[in-house]
């Protein structure tokens, strides 16, 4: 899953920055010198990154948004450059923010959710600053404030390769249980573990099955209670931990799974699940031909 997670990311950052410089039309780490208007001295269009605290080579989301914008470089190097700031702590994204603001860029992309407050504050204090911000939406609640009209939201629609994740998983469960197992109460984490319910529910409904799931449940959109199998705790203890093979090493993994990971509290309106629906129904070719979301 994370590996589709990062591949979408530097495809929505191609598209965004491709679209970005169509409208006014991006060489390494560095800027490529002084600009106004989105462009460098040279005439190019100015693209900006500001990278979230794991480092540029972090094989995640920074990693992967670099790369798309480099990719939108090389499609037009004459006419394209691009830059980033790293942020070795969360009090560096407002100062690499504003610095890249003072640069003229183009657009300016921040890579993760915690720079959502960072990235708020900016847009809305410059409004003509074009900003986009990977795995982060409205329709997520990650965003919450007023809408701006100038932050794109790079994010995919993580219920639907949830969904796909849940039916091959009751597929192919011997025992005839299977479990999801989310590390935080985000919006971005949730709406996977419902789309793998729905997935086995979708599998219970066209096999006759009655294949069980633990560790979520979305109707009440909490995580399934009390279990005291060791297994389940050395699980919950690490978040990175593949709960499947802990889950199949043990016996015990008849027991329902533990309440999990302290939780936050967040609003669920109806307009977030039919954001992430609409349009799709529940087919793997559906899920191909519709991979991004910018609800």
């Amino acid at each position: 899953m994370r590996g589709i997670f990062r591949t979408v990311a530097a495809v929505g950052i191609v598209a965004v920055l491709a679209a970005a410089a169509g409208c006014g039309l991006g060489s390494a780490g560095k800027s490529s010198g002084s600009s106004t208007g989105g462009t460098t001295a040279s005439g190019k269009f100015l693209g900006c990154m500001v990278t979230d605290t794991g480092g540029i080579d972090d094989k995640s989301f920074n990693q992967s948004s670099w790369q798309g914008m480099q990719a939108a470089a090389a499609t037009d190097p004459s006419k394209i450059s691009v830059t980033y700031l790293p942020s070795s702590t969360t009090a560096d994204y407002a100062s690499n923010i504003s610095a890249l603001e003072a640069k003229k860029c183009g657009i300016i992309v921040t890579v993760g959710f915690l720079m959502v407050g960072a990235t708020e504050a900016a847009a809305k204090a410059n409004p003509t600053q074009k900003f986009a911000i990977v795995d982060c939406s409205y329709a997520s609640f990650c965003l919450t404030g007023k809408k701006e009209k100038n932050i794109d939201q790079l994010v995919f629609n993580t219920v639907q390769d949830g969904f796909l994740g849940g039916y091959l998983a009751a597929a192919m469960s011997k025992t005839h249980i299977v479990a999801t197992y989310g590390g935080e109460d985000f919006g971005t984490v949730t709406i996977y573990e419902d789309g793998f319910q729905d997935g086995v529910n979708y599998y219970n409904t066209q096999q006759h099955a009655s294949v069980k799931v633990l560790g979520w449940d979305e109707q009440t959109q909490k995580a399934a209670s009390s279990a005291t199998s060791p297994t389940l705790a050395q699980a919950r203890r690490s978040p990175t931990r593949s709960l499947a093979m802990a889950l199949t090493s043990s016996s015990r993994s008849r027991a329902a799974l533990a309440s999990g990971p302290r939780r936050r509290s967040r609003p669920r309106t109806a307009p977030a699940r039919a954001c992430r629906w609409s349009g799709w129904t529940p087919t793997a070719a559906s899920v191909l031909r519709s991979t991004a979301s910018t609800c």
